[in-house]
């Protein structure tokens, strides 16, 4: 065999090699992207899993605060009213005290 021929089949056998080691690099950097798929897919997972135990807690808040909110404007008038009651009441205690007060100063000395 000649010197040209043996070059060619050591070039070939060099070519080989080469594309052996990058098959062999594009296995492992599929088995590395594999991996971290799998673990992005696990973090996903968890992530929603959390995402919508928050989303019923915000649902069953807002339940709650539509609740607070119809109670608070069911009872807008009825403070109102306790009030005036209360106002009233504080007023007519007022006036009869003076009143006694006044008819006790008028009691002449024995």
């Amino acid at each position: 065999m000649s010197e040209d021929g043996m070059m060619e089949i050591e070039r070939r056998i060099k070519s080989a090699e080469d594309i052996a080691a990058v098959k062999a690099e594009m296995v492992h950097i599929h088995k590395m992207m594999d991996m971290h798929y799998r673990h992005m897919n696990t973090m996903l997972d968890s992530q929603n899993a959390i995402i919508a135990s928050q989303s019923r807690q915000i649902s069953t808040l807002v339940d709650t605060l539509n609740q607070i909110n119809l109670t608070l404007s069911e009872a807008k008038g009825g403070w109102k009213t306790f009030m005036m009651i209360g106002g009233i009441g504080a007023a007519i205690g007022t006036g009869l005290m003076s009143i006694m007060q006044y008819l006790k100063g008028l009691r002449f000395p024995s």
